[in-house]
């Protein structure tokens, strides 16, 4: 398959070069860069935006229609797989040492993505320190790189950010809104974003276990592009993490 993905690498151009725009093959990876620390403990302090403070005024939309559905037991919807990055007995897993990880989508969404979505993924990280979560608008650059929106959980930390491929984790990007409660990643957690655009804004609301956590507005907002999954290590001390992804869902708002 022709697997292009927006990793948020640290690494030479040539190399992002041939992680975004892939091969013809079925051990396609999409490796990104992770870094140490979340945002209380950041050696490089996070910029916020001045819409941080803005939020939507109504509750998160829920989902509607759905337009993928995938419980994770084969790579059908062109995930991608290879070194440190697997399906599991019904479960995506990436296993790797900071700063590596994976930030990438499903082709079967590349060609058409929806404009507005609801993005619903069960995750864990049950071995080292990692952020989890989903995104939306993987908006390509041309140039090897690209931005797009991460709504993640870690043990310490929800966050909804807009990242570059230039940043090693999401809590590294633009930060929208955040905070320092998290929740104990060695057991499953439903982690569900909205992303609507309006006229002028992207509308962006992150929903843990069910219950909504975090809403922001970014009032210069990404175009489009296809959702997906962020999981990626945390971390200085050369120590590995795995994290899974048991279940992955996109709907339009209902």
């Amino acid at each position: 398959m022709d697997k292009r993905v927006l990793s948020t690498a640290t690494i030479s151009a040539a190399v992002f070069a041939a992680l975004l725009t892939g091969c013809s093959s079925d051990e396609d990876t999409s490796q990104a860069a992770g870094a140490s620390g979340t945002p209380s403990s950041s050696d490089t302090p996070a910029t916020t935006s001045a819409a941080a403070a803005a939020t939507p005024t109504g509750p998160p939309p829920t989902p509607g229609q759905v337009v993928l559905s995938d419980e994770m037991d084969d790579d059908r919807n062109g995930w991608g797989t290879g070194p440190g990055v697997t399906f599991e007995a019904g479960e995506y897993v990436v296993a790797m040492t900071p700063p590596a990880g994976l930030a990438g989508w499903p082709d079967a969404l590349l060609a058409s993505p929806p404009k507005s979505v609801v993005v619903t993924a069960t995750v864990s990280a049950p071995e080292g320190s990692a952020l989890v979560g989903v995104t939306c608008n993987n908006v390509m650059d041309g140039q090897g790189g690209g931005e797009f929106y991460s709504l993640s959980i870690g043990s310490d930390v929800m966050l909804i950010s807009r990242t570059s491929s230039g940043d090693r984790t999401p809590d590294k990007g633009q930060i929208l809104a955040t905070t320092e409660t998290g929740v104990d990643l060695t057991t499953p957690h439903q982690v569900q974003a909205a992303c609507v655009p309006t006229s002028e804004t992207m509308e962006l609301w992150l929903s843990v276990d069910g219950e909504p956590t975090l809403s922001a507005v970014d009032d210069d907002p990404l175009g489009e592009g296809p959702p997906g999954v962020q999981l990626v290590g945390i971390g200085g001390n050369g120590a590995s993490f795995q994290a899974r992804m048991t279940s992955y869902s996109v709907a339009e708002p209902a």
